[in-house]
């Protein structure tokens, strides 16, 4: 007997310790928890070479596509849309920059050593959307190779995570030509 109730307020402090706690979650009558769901997209374009005027692109391929120059300006455009019907608190976005691609300006925290961009957005209304631009450049004639390089060198890659730790993702290439 002694056993048994040992076991069961084992059982019953681990489970205290090993229950995730969101801001979104509610304690229910009787144990447990119950969460509130979010649905949301990340979008990742790249604005096209020489064509201005917004004319953007989820990836750009090296056949027919136009491509980017050493050292020329790269505008993206991050499209967050909460597609659910509750406020998303908190999304946590990381944006990667690839080895050719080095970030210029736009929102959030960029580390020059791990080439990441980091930034929240917080309160995103059911069915709303934010976009976010970005600038970069691509690499200088002495650092990208000679011929053109379309690969995951100049793929662009962003991450957001809601409290939850739900996450969605998307990714942009460009060609560079030397």
């Amino acid at each position: 007997m002694k056993k048994l109730l040992f076991s069961i307020l084992l059982l019953g402090a681990l489970s205290v310790f090993s229950t995730k706690a969101f801001a979104d979650c509610q304690p229910i009558y009787g144990g447990g928890q119950t969460c509130t769901t979010f649905n949301f997209t990340i979008d990742k374009k790249v604005e096209v070479p020489g064509k201005g005027g917004g004319n953007w692109v989820h990836n750009l391929g090296p056949i027919n596509d136009p491509r980017f120059s050493p050292s020329q300006t790269v505008n993206y455009e991050l499209i967050v849309t909460n597609t659910g019907s509750n406020t998303i608190p908190t999304l946590n976005v990381t944006d990667q920059f690839p080895q050719f691609i080095n970030f210029v300006s736009g929102a959030g925290s960029f580390d020059t050593n791990s080439k990441k961009l980091t930034f929240t957005i917080s309160n995103l209304g059911a069915g709303q959307n934010q976009t976010i631009k970005l600038q970069a450049q691509t690499a200088d004639s002495k650092t990208v190779p000679v011929g053109v390089t379309c690969d995951d060198r100049t793929t662009n890659k962003v991450t957001a995570v809601d409290n939850n730790g739900i996450s969605d993702n998307d990714s942009s290439t460009v060609c560079i030509q030397n």
